[in-house]
């Protein structure tokens, strides 16, 4: 561009827009615009291969469109940001991803922190090495150098931090290996390509409290659990499944002449662990009545079932050392060609 010599831009002209150095804008250098007297230098740069602002200047525009099918970049001066396809897929760290169409991808490179970040000014966790605290949401990486998807949410004030809902058009109540619900949690391992169900005896939902597991789920359906606590030995244990059963499902239960004397009641159940601690009804309760209750505590309840199978065998084993005393010439072969009779002539009788 050549520069004006004999000619003006008069000074009135103040409408009138001009560059005013020989040669400026050519290439990729700036050059300011001015007003037709040189009194405003405008917050516009031009250069023949780009337009820029002023530093801290800035844009107000209803819309940026990309000029042609290229699509449309919005970066910072290390070239990394915004990439808008034509078609609307959107990504970050990436320009391309032949599994979507219209969309959000993110690559972070080799950054193992914070994918996504949500956050909020009315939330103050303190949780600082764990994420800023007024993060309540994040997504990352599991593993650092393996990759997995890490959901994390942060809670300054009630006892849930992290929910999962699903909200279906229709339920199912099938109950058979190809039953379905609103919230499904499906557990694959690497085939190829592809993916395929996990094999025998191999884990498919753990439970973790901080590092450790405390509840497995396995292919075949199969759960474990710790299951740690104390033993039942010091109650009489078929009993206080009879307890159970009366005051959980009292009106559904026939009644027997036995159930007048059970003096295992609601709240011995609460001491037991074998309902919850916080039942709704803050009322005194028993086996008479039917209200609402704490939820059942399946591995105390598994403990108990054992102490009572246990307590009956040493009953049965009793009341065996009892008749032979009774009849000690006869009582073993007797014994013997009924339990034979019976198909368990394999079961040991305990040593009297």
């Amino acid at each position: 561009m050549a520069a004006l010599t004999s000619q003006k831009v008069r000074a009135s002209f103040e409408q009138v827009l001009h560059v005013d150095r020989d040669g400026g804008g050519n290439g990729a250098t700036l050059v300011s615009v001015k007003d037709g007297d040189n009194g405003t230098t405008f917050a516009i740069q031009l250069a023949t291969d780009h337009i820029a602002l002023v530093d801290g200047a800035y844009m107000q525009v209803d819309k940026i469109a990309a000029r042609d099918g290229d699509g449309l970049y919005i970066v910072d001066d290390g070239d990394n940001g915004l990439f808008i396809k034509d078609g609307g897929m959107a990504l970050l760290g990436d320009t391309a991803n032949a599994n979507m169409t219209l969309g959000l991808t993110i690559n972070q490179g080799a950054n193992d922190d914070e994918i996504i970040a949500l956050k909020s000014s009315d939330v103050a966790h303190g949780m600082t090495t764990i994420a800023e605290t007024d993060t309540f949401g994040i997504i990352k990486k599991k593993a650092n150098d393996t990759g997995g998807l890490y959901i994390r949410g942060l809670n300054d004030g009630t006892t849930v931090a992290l929910g999962l809902q699903g909200i279906a058009a229709s339920a199912s109540g099938t109950k058979t290996t190809g039953a379905g619900a609103p919230v499904s949690i499906i557990a694959n391992k690497v085939n190829g390509t592809g993916a395929q169900a996990m094999g025998a005896d191999e884990n498919l939902l753990t439970v973790v409290n901080n590092t450790l597991t405390e509840f497995i789920v396995d292919a075949e359906g199969d759960y474990h659990y710790d299951g740690t606590g104390a033993a039942y030995d010091r109650f009489d244990d078929a009993v206080v499944t009879r307890a159970l059963s009366l005051f959980r499902d009292g009106k559904d239960v026939i009644q027997t002449q036995f159930d007048d004397w059970i003096k295992a009641n609601g709240p011995d159940l609460v001491e037991m662990k074998i309902i919850g601690k916080d039942s709704i009804s803050k009322e005194p309760f028993t086996h008479k009545e039917r209200r609402d209750r704490g939820l059942l505590n399946g591995a105390r309840l598994q403990k108990l079932h054992n102490g009572a199978i246990w307590q009956g065998r040493l009953l049965d084993q009793a009341i065996i050392n009892t008749v032979r005393e009774l009849m000690p010439d006869r009582f073993d072969d007797l014994l013997g060609k009924n339990m034979e009779a019976l198909g368990i002539g394999h079961i040991n009788l305990l040593a009297a």
